[in-house]
This record gives structure tokens, sequence and C-alpha cells, in this order.
């Protein structure tokens, strides 16, 4: 699901391809002009090369720069530029691959996984020990990228990359950061404990992050692996929230 959310204009785009087991969610980089266009590139791009055959690391890298090509086609000043999250399906086992701050998190058991963690300042920071999440919430730069397709150089560019398995179960959500920074765990857990299907536990999760009023675009896929267990040890964790 998508919505314009506190904005006049939605510059968020998502693409499901279930035969190439695909889930993607991009997000117009804000104080750009084209976001729009540039997550929907960045969706286009990333599945024409999965379909022609590339990887997915590949196919992510290379949406880069056509969105930077589009740019300088259309004349577009200061660029054009979006994140992604994507994550794509082989068997049992899963890839998943992101630029800046579009994420994505596993729910298991009342608790809330980050497999990614944001290309962003805030993200540097909470590395470095400067700040934690919450002290950082107040922090003028907090929202920066330090990476995004199509503005941040090929040589520049490093992808998130992250694999493995689900729990039979388990839920995976990949969402823009309308979604992260509106609801706490706390609350999306909430919404999927209370769920009596896939469904309604997308439109509960969207429901309860509009009602919290978010400032920016709200966009969400949300699905349930229901395969066979995975292997404790090949579990994919950035770390608990």
């Amino acid at each position: 699901m998508t919505h314009q959310g506190g904005r006049k204009e939605n510059q968020d785009r998502f693409l499901i391809d279930p035969e190439q087991q695909l889930f993607i969610v991009a997000d117009g980089v804000g104080g750009l002009k084209e976001g729009g266009l540039a997550a929907e590139l960045a969706c286009q791009s990333v599945h024409a090369d999965l379909l022609a055959g590339l990887s997915l690391e590949r196919a992510v890298s290379r949406s880069s720069a056509a969105i930077a090509k589009e740019a300088t086609l259309r004349g577009v000043s200061g660029g054009m530029g979006s994140t992604i999250v994507a994550v794509q399906w082989s068997g049992t086992r899963f890839q998943l691959v992101w630029v800046g701050d579009s994420s994505a998190r596993s729910y298991w058991s009342d608790c809330c996984h980050r497999l990614t963690r944001d290309h962003s300042e805030a993200a540097e920071w909470a590395t470095q020990g400067i700040h934690t999440d919450s002290t950082a919430m107040g922090q003028p730069r907090k929202h920066v990228l330090t990476q995004a397709l199509g503005v941040t150089t090929m040589g520049e560019l490093r992808l998130g990359r992250n694999e493995g398995v689900l729990r039979h179960g388990e839920w995976l959500m990949l969402a823009s950061d309308g979604v992260t920074n509106t609801l706490s765990p706390e609350d999306i857990v909430s919404c999927l404990d209370e769920a009596i299907s896939l469904n309604a536990a997308t439109q509960s999760v969207m429901a309860r992050t509009l009602e919290s009023r978010p400032t920016d675009n709200v966009t969400l896929i949300l699905a349930r692996w229901l395969g066979p267990e995975g292997d404790v040890a090949d579990l994919p964790r950035v770390y608990p929230d």
C-alpha cells in the first residue's frame, strides 16, 4: 500500500513481481526535483535488469546510473535521486539490497529485527557513538542521506546487503521512512498481532500510520514466510529494535 501521507505529492513507488519473487520500495529524495520519476526509474530499471538475468546487486547498482542519465537528458538541475530497498527469494533463501533509508524489518514473537541499516547521518552517528536513535530525533540533519541512487557517484555508491532465511510465520516489512519514522516497533507489532489476514495486517499498519499524522509519504509491502522453518544459524539480523 502507498499513500501521500503528509505531502501534497506521493513520490514513493513500489513493485511486486510474484514470478521473480521480488519486492521493491523506492522513495524519491526530498529536496531534489522529480523524486517520483527517480523512484519509478529505480523500480523499473531493477526489474528490467533482473528479467535480463542480472543479479539483484548489479541491478540496483545499474539503476543509479539510469537515474543520473535520465536527469541529464531532462536537464534536471541538481539531479534526481531515490532510495531503494529490494528483496528477492531463491528457494527458501532471500537476498536483500538497499540504498538510503527505505528499510526492511522482520517481526517474530513480538520482537522487531532491523535487516537494514540506514545510509543517513543519524545512522552514522549511532555507529560512532555520537547519538542513539532517541537522542538523534531532535537533530536538524537526522534525515540527511549519505547514499542515494542517482546522486551518489558510482565510485562512491556502497550498497547495503543482507541475506538469509526466515522462521515459519515470520513477518517481513519493506517500507519507506514515512512508516518507520511515524510508528514505533511496538505499534507495528500490535497491528500484526491483531490482524486476521495478511491484507488486514497491511491495512492496519497503514491506518495506524495515517492516524499518527505522518509528515512524509507512506509506503509498505508486508509479507509472511509460510515455507520451511529456517535454520537459526542462517537467520539474517542487523540488530534488534
